[in-house]
């Protein structure tokens, strides 16, 4: 049984592929030379020596240096060049692999499914297999857990369901006896299968109706805007005992009835639509 309840965007750190310096392939020299063999240092240098990264000397690029030693006495790259004290130095150490953190935006579908189960014995287990390759946490009533170091995935279950989610606001609706607003309890016991589809734009962000808008023709945004006031959802069904499939339309609410919304507004807008 599965869900779809909009988009999120989100942010999230990865690491991208360049040089970086791995400390385990570096030769690390007995003796601590002074600040001014590095050379002349930049300003983004210098923002990385005070975090105490480790950087390619601008003298000898076959050499690296930081200031961890400064920094456990409180002090900082600034004082280290001002007093021109002796810093930590390497040789070697530096690789192309991922080193390289960077920051991206993403819309992420919200999604849910549920899956019936007979009894939580196998998902008890499943968790503990899961906790060798994925960081696990619990969270009270719910597990919290990470796809590919970026995407959030949530999960909790009892002796009959099993819920998966990237939403937290559904995953904690869990234990107050259901899912989301659109996923009832009646709807995921009396059908085989159940898929619910949020198309009600107003629940997406602004940002990401935009990024939809961009590269439309005048025609097509008003299309858009057309199915912006009637659509809410859509369902999907199979029954249990003889296989019949339904699907269901969901309109938003209003005084009048739905043809007569579609009617309206296509009588409204008609002339736009053939410009």
């Amino acid at each position: 049984m599965f869900s779809l309840y909009g988009f999120e965007n989100i942010e999230y750190t990865y690491m991208d592929y360049g040089y970086g310096f791995d400390k385990n392939k570096a030769k690390l020299l007995e003796t601590k030379h002074t600040i001014d063999n590095a050379g002349t240092l930049s300003s983004e240098q210098k923002r990385l020596l005070n975090q105490g990264k480790t950087i390619q000397t601008p003298k000898y690029p076959s050499n690296s240096i930081n200031i961890k030693n400064v920094l456990d006495k409180g002090g900082n790259i600034e004082e280290a060049i001002e007093q021109n004290m002796a810093v930590i130095w390497y040789e070697g150490g530096w690789e192309y692999g991922r080193y390289i953190e960077e920051t991206k935006k993403e819309y992420l579908p919200l999604m849910g499914m549920s899956m019936d189960l007979n009894g939580n014995k196998v998902m008890k287990k499943l968790v503990k297999i899961m906790s060798d390759d994925y960081e696990i946490k619990k969270r009270g009533d719910y597990y919290e857990t990470k796809l590919d170091n970026r995407y959030p995935l949530f999960f909790a279950f009892n002796e009959e369901v099993c819920f998966i989610t990237n939403d937290k606001k559904s995953i904690r609706k869990f234990k107050d006896g259901g899912y989301d607003d659109s996923l009832s309890n009646s709807e995921m016991s009396d059908n085989m299968f159940y898929s619910y589809l949020n198309f009600d734009l107003d629940d997406y962000s602004k940002e990401f109706e935009k990024k939809m808008k961009d590269g439309m023709s005048r025609s097509d945004e008003i299309l858009f805007e057309i199915w912006n006031e009637i659509a809410k959802s859509v369902e999907f069904k199979v029954d249990d005992d003889d296989y019949s499939f339904e699907m269901t339309f969901n309109t938003k609410e209003s005084d009048s009835n739905t043809l007569n919304d579609i009617i309206t507004l296509l009588d409204d807008n008609y002339k736009n639509l053939s410009l």
